[in-house]
């Protein structure tokens, strides 16, 4: 696959290494011997939980936040991101109504997202939740809902897309 490599066709690796076998992929960690995993957990026989390998675990519970909330769904909130420009950093605030969350704020893949109504147009944005970039979630209002995806919003203009506050 020559078209996304870079140019090289080689995915970024070094001539003397070799390519990570179907399924797995090359970590560069301290440790040589968790270089290559399987990038897929597997399960335990006895009780059907996925077990994760040592390094990940750790990966994912050093990485892991505890300084801010995950917004339920329905929740007007202001979610300040950090944006980097070139050299520069500022922190970009983007405020709407919650309609998704996705996985369990304790997962590392754990999202949410964010719909806002800018100039006549509906614009979602989805947040890792565990992403170091997001500098505060603040909760500006709760709403009244009894759905866990807030999809038909999308339909809705004006007062009707308004929400009842909790």
């Amino acid at each position: 696959h020559s078209g996304s490599g870079g140019g090289t066709g080689r995915m970024g690796r070094e001539s003397g290494e070799a390519a990570p076998r179907r399924g797995q992929r090359i970590v560069y960690c301290v440790s040589s011997e968790f270089a290559l995993f399987s990038q897929f957990a597997r399960k335990r026989k006895d009780s059907g939980k996925t077990m994760k390998q040592p390094l990940v675990q750790w990966i994912e519970d050093t990485h892991k936040r505890s300084d801010i909330e995950f917004p339920p769904v329905g929740a007007q909130v202001r979610v300040n991101y950090r944006i980097r420009e070139g050299e520069k950093e500022r922190v970009q605030a983007f405020e709407g109504l919650v309609i998704r969350r996705h996985d369990s704020p304790k997962h590392m893949g754990a999202t949410f997202t964010v719909r806002k109504i800018s100039q006549g147009f509906g614009v979602e944005r989805i947040f890792p939740f565990q992403s170091p970039l997001i500098e505060s979630i603040k909760v500006l209002r709760l709403g009244r809902v009894r759905r866990a995806k807030l999809y038909y919003l999308r339909k809705l203009r004006g007062k009707k897309a308004r929400l009842r506050e909790k």
